[in-house]
């Protein structure tokens, strides 16, 4: 998908494309913790799914549903997280920038971590977008020993867009396999969660 992206779009003359900024296509939102001090803002079963930094930055595939542990609603209710919608978009912003992952239900996320949403019948599309600007991005990082961009920084950041055609055609294209893909990770994560449980259960 990623080479049919690039003879999709690459060859797109200037008078073609419409100079946009990433906040006029995506509604950008930052995270943040509960305190650490209160147990009961945290838990591993029920409660709101929660991504870290590590959660993001560790994983293998292209979607993630969920962190190492959950927040309770008074957790929730007592820090700035935000809830996105399923399919959104995580980006890393701090410490290694430009880690990228769709999450494949509602999750809230912490700071460090911004989340993006958008057009969502587009989303294949400003995934494999964002991938191709990745390193023009990671040039809005600030700072030495932890580097990071805020979110003005990402939403003033500017790309080219094409015709809208040329973009639904392609989204049509890749849902079929971003679906197949999605499905897959899921079930592979199901399958390590029995692993490590029979691994626990016979040590």
């Amino acid at each position: 998908m990623e080479s049919y992206y690039h003879i999709l779009f690459d060859k797109l003359s200037e008078d073609q494309l419409e100079r946009k900024k990433l906040g006029d296509l995506f509604t950008i939102k930052g995270g943040a913790t509960p305190s650490t001090k209160y147990p009961e803002y945290f838990c591993q079963e029920g409660g709101i799914p929660w991504v870290g930094i590590k959660d993001l930055t560790s994983r293998k595939g292209k979607f993630i549903d969920r962190g190492e542990t959950n927040i309770t609603q008074e957790g929730y209710n007592s820090c700035s997280t935000y809830i996105i919608p399923e399919d959104s978009i995580l980006f890393s912003c701090r410490g290694t920038i430009g880690v990228i992952a769709i999450n494949d239900q509602q999750i809230c996320f912490t700071r460090g971590l911004f989340g993006l949403f958008g057009d969502k019948f587009l989303k294949n599309y400003f995934w494999f977008l964002l991938k191709d600007n990745l390193e023009k991005i990671k040039g809005l990082g600030r700072g030495t020993v932890m580097s990071g961009m805020g979110q003005e920084d990402l939403r003033n950041f500017q790309i080219n867009l094409p015709p809208r055609l040329l973009m639904v055609t392609f989204e049509q294209i890749c849902e079929p396999f971003f679906q197949i893909q999605k499905t897959n990770e899921k079930e592979i994560r199901e399958l390590l969660k029995l692993q490590k449980y029979f691994i626990e259960l016979t040590n």
